[in-house]
C-alpha cells in the first residue's frame, strides 16, 4: 500500500507537471490571452522597473499588430546609450509613463524618434533623446528616477511629460489603484517631505521579489500572476467607487475631474499640489545642475468635443482645458517652461479631423486600461506625430538660446 501511494503521488505530479508544460507550450507558440514573458523587476525604492539588456513583444489590443521593442542595459525602452557624451551633441531626457514608453508604437514611429530626427534636421546638430517612461509613474518616481538615473547621463534638457488623468489620484494611497509604489508623506508642522517606501515589507511585495524569476522565465507564471494584478486593480477600484470609466449622472464629475469644477475633491486638490511641489523640485534640482527643464501636460479628454459637452451637462462650472491653464500660471510662477497639449489637440481634430488616440472603447482588453474620465487609448500614430512637432518648436527654441548662452561665454 505505501509503494502504491508513493506511485500515485508521482502519477498526479508527472501529470501536473505535463500539463504544466503543455499550457506553457500552447501559451508561448500561441500567446493566447495575451501571455507573454514579463518584463518587471520589482524595485525596492520605485516599486519595479525593466527588465535591462532584453527583447519583449507588447501585445495589447490598441495597435493591430504586436510591437516588438528593446529594453537597453539601463533598463529603459531604446537603444543602449554611454553615460558620456559627446560634446556636440544635444542630448534631451524625457521623464513620463507610458506615454513616453510609448510601447503601442514601433521605436522608430513614437514622438521620440520622429523629434530626435526633426531636430537633427532644423537645428544642423547631433541630438539624441532618452527615453525614461515607464507606465504608471507619477512625480514621485519620475522625482526618483531623475535623481537616481537621469543626472548622471549630463543631459543638456529634461522634459517632463504630466498626465491629469491618473498621476493625480496615484500620488496618495487613498486614492491610487496600487499600493506596491513608494508615497511622500508632507510633513504638516515642517512642511518637508518623507519618502513611505513602506511597501517593500510587505508580504505582498516579498513574494512578487520571489517569483519574479520564475515570471521572466515562463509564459503561464506570468500571465498567472498579471491576472491577479487586474484583479486587485479592479477590487481596488471597486472599494473606491469607479467601477466605470464613464462618469456617474448622479454623482457628478470626481475624481481629477473635479479639479476643473466649483467643488473639486478635497483629496485630489491635495494630490495635485503634491505633484506640481515635486514638479517644482525636479525643475530646481535641473536649475542647480544648469539643465533647461520642460514639463507637458498630456491632453486631457476635453479636447474632444463630444467629452467636453458631456461634462459639462454633468457639471456646468467644468473648465474646458483646465490642466492646461492651471499649470500654465504654476509654471510662469515657478519660470518653467510649459508645453499644453489639451488645446492644441482641439485645434487640429477640428481643422483636420484626425483621430489623435487609439480607439480601446470596443477592446476586449480595455479592463486592463481603466482609466475614470479617460477618452480612449493612448496615442496613436497622428497622436505622436503632432506631439513630436509642437515638442520640436519648443525644443528647436531652447537649443537656440543654448546655443546663444554659450556664445555669450566664449
Amino acid at each position: 500500500m505505501k509503494h502504491k501511494g508513493w506511485a500515485n503521488l508521482l502519477l498526479l505530479i508527472g501529470t501536473l507537471l505535463l500539463l504544466f508544460l503543455g499550457i506553457e507550450l500552447v501559451l508561448r507558440k500561441t500567446h493566447w490571452l495575451e501571455a507573454r514573458l514579463s518584463w518587471a523587476i520589482p524595485d525596492p525604492l520605485l516599486g519595479w522597473h525593466l527588465a535591462s539588456g532584453e527583447n519583449y513583444v507588447f501585445l495589447r489590443g490598441e495597435n493591430d499588430n504586436p510591437i516588438p521593442f528593446r529594453i537597453n542595459r539601463h533598463g529603459w525602452r531604446g537603444k543602449d546609450w554611454s553615460i558620456d557624451k559627446d560634446p556636440s551633441t544635444y542630448r534631451v531626457a524625457v521623464l513620463g509613463d507610458s506615454y513616453v514608453e510609448s510601447l503601442q508604437i514601433e521605436e522608430e514611429s513614437t514622438f521620440l524618434a520622429l523629434t530626435e530626427s526633426s531636430l537633427r534636421q532644423e537645428t544642423g546638430r547631433s541630438v539624441e533623446f532618452l527615453n525614461f517612461g515607464r507606465s504608471c509613474t507619477t512625480q514621485i518616481e519620475e522625482y526618483l528616477i531623475l535623481e537616481r538615473e537621469i543626472l548622471k547621463f549630463k543631459p543638456d534638457a529634461v522634459v517632463l511629460f504630466f498626465y491629469a488623468v491618473n498621476d493625480i489620484g496615484d500620488m496618495h494611497p487613498s486614492t491610487a489603484l496600487s499600493l506596491m509604489r513608494p508615497f511622500y508623506e508632507v510633513d504638516p508642522h515642517s512642511g518637508t517631505l518623507k519618502l513611505d517606501t513602506r511597501f517593500k515589507d510587505t508580504w505582498e511585495y516579498k513574494i512578487k521579489s520571489w517569483i519574479n524569476p520564475l515570471k521572466r522565465k515562463s509564459y503561464f507564471i506570468s500571465l498567472l500572476s498579471e491576472r491577479f494584478i487586474i484583479f486587485e486593480r479592479l477590487k481596488q477600484i471597486k472599494n473606491m467607487g469607479f467601477e466605470d470609466s464613464e462618469p456617474d449622472p448622479e454623482r457628478g464629475l470626481e475624481g481629477y475631474l473635479s479639479l476643473a469644477t466649483a467643488t473639486p475633491d478635497l483629496q485630489y486638490e491635495k494630490n495635485f499640489a503634491l505633484s506640481k511641489r515635486l514638479i517644482r523640485e525636479m525643475s530646481l534640482l535641473c536649475r542647480k545642475h544648469g539643465i533647461p527643464f520642460l514639463l507637458v501636460n498630456i491632453d486631457t479628454p476635453d479636447y474632444f468635443p463630444k467629452n467636453e459637452t458631456r461634462f459639462k451637462s454633468l457639471d456646468p462650472t467644468f473648465r474646458t482645458y483646465f490642466f492646461d491653464d492651471d499649470l500654465a500660471a504654476f509654471a510662469e510662477a515657478e519660470g518653467i517652461t510649459l508645453l499644453g497639449l489639451t488645446q492644441p489637440f482641439r485645434e487640429t481634430f477640428e481643422k483636420e479631423s484626425k483621430i489623435l488616440h487609439f480607439d480601446q472603447t470596443q477592446e476586449r482588453t480595455s479592463r486592463h486600461y481603466w482609466e475614470y474620465g479617460s477618452h480612449s487609448g493612448h496615442w496613436n500614430y497622428e497622436g505622436h506625430r503632432l506631439t513630436s512637432r509642437l515638442l520640436t518648436e519648443k525644443l528647436k527654441l531652447m537649443i537656440q538660446n543654448a546655443a546663444v548662452r554659450n556664445a555669450s561665454l566664449d
